[in-house]
């Protein structure tokens, strides 16, 4: 169960991390590109440009795009770059419409002009200027232009009461042109607005309202093609709607089943993310198959009475979990005292571990367990280590499981895999499925990138530790041995016939490897349910009685050295932490917001 946890784990953190980086790629960095853009409508302060003229001609034609071209007047002060336009492409008043817009041209001063584009959901951002040039002050000409499809909304979605009415209805109006002519978020305050909207048809009705009760504006145009809109002392983020109403036919836009604030995820076509859905499955079905066939079939475990040859607890547990395991250092601790190379002292709250004279012995001691007394310094003789609630023990510790790890995988490395070909191939694959996710994450709605990042997290286990690598046969045959012997060691007596009462030698032999495999509670009862009492206490861990007091339990045993152990740790971290600090009522409604500023 535990060595099951421990792999789940790893397969969990590996996918969680995969599904960060998508984040990371798809919404990370479309969040700098949003604030490069934004950075001057965040802040409260007035504008200290003013718009001396705002004057644009909107042209609708017959299909109803419109093409806008804005003629912007702005006296500057010293100290400032330019000016920055954005647009809102949604309604408020209906959910289903979309104006996406394109932006044709931008000038300052008769001359084309820098311009960094950016979206912000469903706001397109136009930055101008250049962030290495100060404008000189005085008065400044921008002239934009733009384009918007399907303008041309049906009449009866938009009201005409509470509105200022130039000329009588004759009940042939069948499209509303309804428009933020003057945006109501520009920053700056607007001296003069001067607009003309020329529609496809004759207007029949012509309206307009200020976003400020306080100000006035009149419109002229009714009877004719063209709606004048003019409007003074705009203060800022006060703009202008207005609405004419034609004969010509209305042109709205596709109808989609879900709301603006789900484009930036869906996009704006119907059927795409039905498609992409489909293809994110077979994604998904792909690899999963992948991880399937990478991993390799454990072999049988038929029960074995003693550990393979030659191999020390902790490679016993690599061989199963190709993980050292949370409990290495203290399993290899005492695999030494049982093989008579350390003495175990407690020294109530830490424990002390000595060199036994025996150079002789250390031949036959596995390399891993070797380097473990190396890192301890008790291969030598007089040799000791002391685990402790201190910074300079924490920190032997600390060397200690670094240098076992090393000696792990330098013994995994001699002979015990062949590199798996197809893992590479797959791992690859992720890595360009995670590219692409990110990058169409960012040139478009993100559902473009769900195949790619639903293969890179159903193959993210293809990363997890020696997946790419298979065991050779004779490594098969270890795995296979160790396997067995794991499964005497936690399995219940009634499926072996191991005799206790007459080798309770072995069982303490074996504590080190239940301890390494995570099951030395079972293996305590396996012992207590075929002798009927506690297990014999070994004679090199000091611990007076296990009657009451077992060495597998909280009060005693190894999980007292296993505490030191902790303790020591925790006392090193603890010296080396550190912290870290980090418009106004109702109108017309219609499509055109947005707004502008400087900076």
């Amino acid at each position: 169960m535990a060595r099951a946890q421990r792999m789940t784990v790893r397969v969990t953190t590996t996918a969680a991390t995969i599904i960060a980086l998508v984040l990371v790629l798809g919404g990370g960095l479309a969040l700098v590109v949003m604030r490069s853009g934004s950075s001057s409508s965040a802040s409260s302060a007035p504008d200290p440009v003013t718009v001396t003229h705002y004057d644009a001609d909107f042209t609708v034609s017959a299909d109803g795009t419109l093409r806008a071209t804005e003629t912007i007047d702005a006296l500057f002060p010293s100290g400032r770059h330019g000016i920055f336009r954005y647009w809102d492409q949604t309604d408020p008043s209906d959910p289903s419409a979309r104006y996406p817009v394109t932006v044709v041209s931008i000038t300052r001063d008769g001359v084309p002009e820098p311009v960094a584009m950016s979206t912000q959901g469903t706001v397109v951002v136009a930055k101008i200027g250049d962030a290495g040039v100060l404008l000189p002050s005085g008065t400044h000409r921008y002239v934009l232009t733009y384009t918007v499809p399907n303008v041309l909304r049906p009449a009866r979605d938009v009201p005409r009461a509470d509105a200022v009415v130039d000329g009588s209805l004759d009940g042939s109006e069948r499209s509303v042109f309804a428009w933020w002519v003057v945006a109501s978020n520009w920053e700056m305050a607007i001296e003069r607005a001067d607009v003309r909207v020329t529609l496809p048809s004759t207007i029949t009705q012509a309206l307009c309202r200020p976003g400020d009760p306080i100000v006035s504006c009149s419109v002229t145009g009714a009877g004719t093609p063209t709606m004048t809109v003019t409007a003074t002392g705009l203060a800022p983020r006060t703009g202008v709607e207005a609405a004419a109403y034609s004969a010509a036919a209305p042109t709205p836009g596709p109808s989609l089943p879900w709301g603006a604030s789900w484009d930036r995820y869906l996009g704006t076509v119907s059927w795409l993310p039905f498609l992409l859905l489909g293809l994110s499955v077979l994604a998904g079905v792909v690899g999963l198959a992948w991880v399937r066939s990478a991993k390799e079939t454990p072999p049988g475990a038929p029960l074995q009475y003693e550990p393979p040859t030659g191999l020390g607890p902790v490679q016993c547990e690599y061989l199963l979990t190709e993980t050292t395991g949370t409990s290495a250092l203290t399993a290899t601790v005492l695999h030494l005292a049982d093989r008579g190379m350390v003495s175990l002292t407690d020294n109530g709250g830490s424990w002390t571990v000595t060199n036994i004279p025996a150079p002789e012995k250390w031949a036959a001691i596995d390399p891993v367990a070797t380097a473990v007394a190396d890192a301890l310094g008790v291969r030598t003789p007089g040799g000791s280590f002391t685990a402790a609630a201190t910074e300079p023990s924490g920190a032997k510790v600390r060397v200690t499981i670094t240098a076992l790890e090393r000696a792990v995988r330098e013994w995994s490395e001699l002979g015990l895999w062949q590199t798996d070909p197809m893992v590479w191939w797959g791992r690859l694959g992720v890595v360009l499925s995670l590219v692409c996710a990110g990058i169409l994450g960012l040139i478009g709605p993100l559902v473009l990138g769900l195949p790619f990042a639903v293969f890179a997290v159903c193959a993210a286990a293809l990363f997890a530790t020696g997946m790419s690598r298979r065991r050779t046969y004779l490594a098969r045959e270890s795995w296979m041995k160790a396997a067995g012997f794991h499964k005497f060691l936690s399995t219940p007596s009634s499926e072996d016939r191991f005799d206790f009462a007459a080798r309770g030698d072995l069982w303490i032999a074996y504590v080190p490897y239940a301890v390494a495999f995570g099951c030395a509670d079972a293996w305590a009862s396996k012992y207590r349910a075929s002798v009927g009492h506690e297990p014999p206490t070994p004679s090199w861990y000091p611990v007076s009685t296990y009657y009451g007091a077992s060495m597998f339990s909280s009060s005693g045993g190894f999980d007292a050295f296993d505490s030191a152990v902790a303790s020591s740790v925790a006392a090193y971290s603890a010296a080396h932490s550190s912290s870290s600090s980090g418009g106004g009522g109702g109108g017309f409604s219609g499509g055109g917001g947005g707004g502008g500023g400087s900076w």
